[in-house]
């Protein structure tokens, strides 16, 4: 069993237009031998008091090729600074961003096989991808979870992740 590590953000605002996917955090594999991960499981909720009823539609899509370039502009969180899961675990090969203000371009057209679904904003949700369709993302390539708004909205929302490198 490979290091467990998650990254979250929180109180970022979700696009204000309708079907209009934005990167909320994203993990990456650098260019390196060995450097592999899975995507365990997603967490999502809104960052209000009183959250009126909306729904929100999530993606997770890849980036197959991270030096082709079309990787945003974001804030970059070292592997150092990934929730660990244990409190002695040493700091893994892959990294983190958070807070994308442009958005990849980068990546493959559709979203990864048991990776798309929704949530209403009036509940916090915590998502496990089933062990046997997991997606493994390997060297020099990025998982990105992506939330859009299914109405004309603009809120704040928490959106995190847990993976565990191979």
């Amino acid at each position: 069993m490979g290091k467990i590590v998650g990254l979250s953000t929180e109180d970022f605002a979700c696009s204000a237009t309708i079907n209009t996917y934005i990167t909320f955090l994203a993990f990456i594999a650098a260019d390196t031998a060995g450097h592999r991960f899975k995507l365990l499981g997603l967490s999502f909720g809104v960052s209000e008091d009183a959250p009126v009823d909306e729904t929100f539609s999530v993606l997770v899509k890849r980036i197959a090729d991270l030096s082709a370039g079309g990787a945003g502009t974001k804030t970059a969180v070292a592997a150092a600074n990934l929730s660990k899961q244990r409190s002695n675990q040493t700091a893994g090969n892959i990294t983190g961003a958070i807070d994308y203000t442009v958005e990849p371009t980068a990546y493959e057209t559709y979203a990864l096989p048991g990776c798309m679904f929704e949530f209403n904003s009036r509940g916090t949700i915590w998502v496990p991808i089933p062990e046997n369709i997991q997606p493994e993302f390997e060297r020099d390539q990025v998982c990105g979870i992506l939330v859009a708004p299914r109405v004309a909205t603009s809120r704040n929302l928490s959106v995190g992740a847990v993976i565990e490198e191979l």
